[in-house]
């Protein structure tokens, strides 16, 4: 799907695994791009290693995490994603900040590099575990003030709420399956 997104006017959403909103972009018909598994990926093929050293020849130094080094040396190197198959350029940058600060560097390299907006989701650190009411009204009111509405503009429709909550069931149910 991705290899034909662009021919096939889908949407594309770069993201990250910790706190991404998968359900959501399927229900908007938005196609997302996880750039650290891409690096995972990357390494089980063995193609890792030229993709860091381009990103270091690029000027990012070694201390820099391989995960990052590893997508922006593939990136360099014309974004032939570990498939094989050229990767589209995202139309938004999605970041579900969940408390790694690597991924908000990650994100302004990733900007610097394309041209397509950033939405941002701030997800609360638990320092004990705990959600409380705040927490959860701090994030609903970013999803429904911001996230959303630019998610839709990109998608170029409205959120189908029925569709959603269809997807949310499927991934709850395959949690339950996988525990």
């Amino acid at each position: 799907k991705l290899s034909r997104a662009k021919e096939d006017g889908k949407k594309v959403v770069y993201t990250f695994v910790p706190g991404n909103l998968t359900e959501l972009l399927g229900a908007l018909d938005l196609l997302p791009v996880l750039p650290e598994i891409n690096a995972l990926q990357s390494g089980m093929r063995g193609k890792s290693g030229k993709y860091i050293a381009e990103a270091e020849k690029a000027g990012h130094s070694e201390d820099v995490c391989t995960y990052v080094k590893c997508d922006l040396g593939m990136l360099k190197s014309g974004n032939i994603g570990p498939t094989g198959q050229k990767l589209p350029p995202p139309d938004v940058l999605l970041l579900s900040y969940t408390g790694c600060f690597t991924f908000l560097k990650w994100f302004e390299i990733l900007k610097q590099e394309y041209d397509c907006p950033v939405v941002m989701l701030h997800v609360p650190y638990q320092p004990d575990g705990e959600i409380t009411d705040e927490m959860r009204k701090y994030v609903v009111d970013q999803l429904e003030r911001e996230v959303i509405p630019a998610l839709e503009k990109i998608a170029g429709k409205k959120l189908d709420l029925e569709e959603l909550s269809r997807r949310l069931a499927l991934s709850a149910k395959a949690e339950e399956d996988l525990v």
